[in-house]
């Protein structure tokens, strides 16, 4: 294959496991995903390309697929262990040998292509297994290309899971079977024939003239692949993809397993972020309650949030319909109950009860994705839901010290039932305050017991935010308060600005990222000595310090000088495998 150094893979992790971006080679680009219509001219081995629909400058360029020596891969391991457990091993030496290679005009293309793994494809488990073997491999490997696979009920989905090019072959094999793709499925010309005119659904000539041949209608199919991966890049490069699959699987039952499983993965949210600028969430299917976005939520409340030691009351409060929660109606409700009890906000620890993120600290609910989602309201939870909440409200309990609980939620002795009828969670007391009359009865005392134990409200919110979304450690007794003008909150430490609170998570200045620098307080990207403009590059990212996922506010700097406040394109941990291309996007910056 060419050297790594001759040609440059540049991505951007969008939706989940899937990449947008694009590779060069020979002097031109082509944009990812892509679909190869590809024709077998020469043999079952050497296959020539038609036609490059999303890229013109390669129109002309001859692709082949043909056949390779390189050493097996991690998929092909896959693929070995699959033929032994169903018995097949005579067949180990055949296959393994099966490997392929593209080239352009003779010259090799810098892809991944692990042809075998059709023999998985019918398995979701084997197929999910081995494509997450080959995600392991980093994100700066090459792009990904699965021959054969993709057809007209998969091509969305195999592009989320990470398939960056593929080929139309299978749609003209379905031709020959008779199958008749559409803008969601595939399906028996014969039967479709019988309901409709094919011509109501697609204006292409081959349709206009009734499909007379499997060469038209497999013209057809490849328009349709066509246009469906035009809509699937669309929506890969605003972050919408997978939303868009989950509208895609209803009755593709082998396709929805292969999506779960791979989303079940360990390592996935890894890949999700923590920062969609004005990207709504929508939850409208059970699988959503599983998005990577969600799930890292999950995980970062689990594992990374801390509350206010000082705070020794929880407080469980129930969502709303509006987001952030704070501007809501239901809130505003609670707060002027609670307004006659002097302090009540510097003794309690405010958490939100929600599904599908499970639990949302008060101080926490203008970032992403508190801020950006949007779940239908039944009064009625699945089993996944309750423990989900459950498991989020015992680990941050764990963590504190509290010596009340008072739940002020809706369907609160249903989430929390035991609790409710024990009066007790764990060997704290539970109080479940249905309505604000009670919510308010229960909290007068406790505020009058704790009052001398209290903190500043606004201070202990700023500094929890700070340490949760800028992965800053920053100490509980900073000096940091929140000065709310009409259309702006900024965060203060002393008189010094340190930073604005937007929805989606605060932004420091250029002098908070100094005093945060200096101090010690924030996850760094180390750079080469240049000023960082625009968009920073991983080749220029010396190290990171902290962890950094894409999303993250990031401050950027040389050994010795802060230079300005980015935000994170990548994984920190990408930066570290090789990966070429963009990295952290430039907020402000000195000089």
């Amino acid at each position: 294959m060419m050297p790594q150094e001759h040609w440059s893979y540049r991505t951007e992790l969008v939706d989940g496991p899937s990449r947008a971006g694009s590779f060069e080679g020979f002097g031109k680009k082509l944009r990812l995903p892509v679909l190869f219509d590809i024709v077998s001219e020469v043999g079952p081995d050497i296959m020539v390309q038609r036609s490059l629909p999303l890229d013109t400058s390669w129109s002309g360029t001859a692709i082949e697929v043909e056949q390779s020596e390189e050493a097996s891969g991690p998929w092909e391991d896959n693929v070995a262990g699959f033929l032994r457990r169903k018995g097949l091993d005579r067949l180990l030496g055949a296959v393994i040998a099966d490997r392929r290679v593209i080239t352009a005009d003779g010259a090799p293309l810098p892809l991944k292509v692990p042809s075998l793994m059709h023999l998985l494809y019918p398995d979701p488990r084997e197929f999910a297994s081995a494509l997450m073997s080959i995600g392991a491999e980093g994100p700066s490997g090459r792009p990904f290309y699965l021959p054969g696979i993709a057809n007209g009920d998969n091509i969305e989905s195999l592009i989320y899971l990470g398939c960056e090019v593929l080929d139309a072959s299978g749609a003209h094999a379905d031709a020959v079977e008779g199958i008749y793709y559409t803008m969601e499925r595939s399906e028996k010309l014969r039967d479709l024939s019988q309901r409709l005119d094919p011509a109501l659904l697609c204006g292409c000539p081959d349709c206009a003239s009734g499909l007379r041949d499997a060469a038209a209608l497999g013209r057809h199919n490849v328009l349709m692949m066509r246009r469906r991966l035009a809509l699937s890049d669309a929506m890969l490069r605003e972050g919408r993809l997978r939303t868009h699959v989950m509208g895609l699987l209803s009755g593709k039952p082998g396709i929805a397993a292969l999506v779960r499983r791979m989303e079940s993965g360990p390592d996935l949210p890894e890949l999700a972020h923590t920062h969609r600028k004005d990207m709504l969430r929508p939850v409208t299917y059970r699988d959503d309650l599983r998005d990577p976005d969600f799930r890292l939520w999950a995980k970062r409340i689990a594992t990374e949030y801390m509350p206010h030691p000082a705070r020794r009351t929880l407080l469980l409060l129930p969502c709303s319909a509006r987001k952030p929660y704070s501007r809501s109606r239901t809130h505003q409700r609670i707060k002027a109950a609670l307004s006659s009890i002097k302090g009540w906000r510097n003794v309690c620890q405010q958490v939100v009860v929600t599904s599908p993120l499970g639990a949302v600290p008060m101080e926490l609910d203008m970032l992403y994705p508190p801020a950006y989602y949007d779940i239908p309201v039944t009064g009625e939870w699945y089993p996944e839901e309750v423990s989900l909440m459950r498991g989020q409200i015992a680990s941050i309990c764990s963590r504190a010290s509290f010596s009340d609980i008072v739940c002020h939620h809706l369907e609160g002795g249903v989430i929390f039932e035991e609790e409710a009828r024990t009066g007790r969670m764990g060997a704290v007391p539970f109080h479940l305050a249905s309505d604000e009359d009670s919510l308010r009865e229960v909290m007068g005392p406790i505020v009058d017991r704790d009052g001398s134990r209290a903190v500043n409200g606004d201070s202990a919110d700023a500094c929890s935010l700070l340490r949760f979304a800028l992965g800053a450690d920053v100490p509980w007794d900073a000096e940091l308060s929140l000065k709310r003008g009409y259309d702006r909150t900024d965060i203060r430490l002393g008189r010094s600005h340190i930073a604005e609170l937007k929805k989606g998570g605060p932004v420091p200045s250029l002098e908070g990222g100094r005093i945060l620098w200096q101090k010690g307080w924030s996850r760094k990207a180390i750079i080469d000595d240049f000023v960082p403009k625009g968009t920073v590059f991983a080749q220029g990212v010396l190290k990171v310090t902290g962890i950094m996922r894409a999303g993250d506010i990031v401050l950027v700097g040389t050994e010795d000088e802060f230079r300005g406040v980015g935000r994170a394109i990548v994984p920190g941990k990408a930066l570290s495998s090789s990966v070429r291309g963009n990295a952290i996007r430039m907020i402000s910056h000195i000089g």
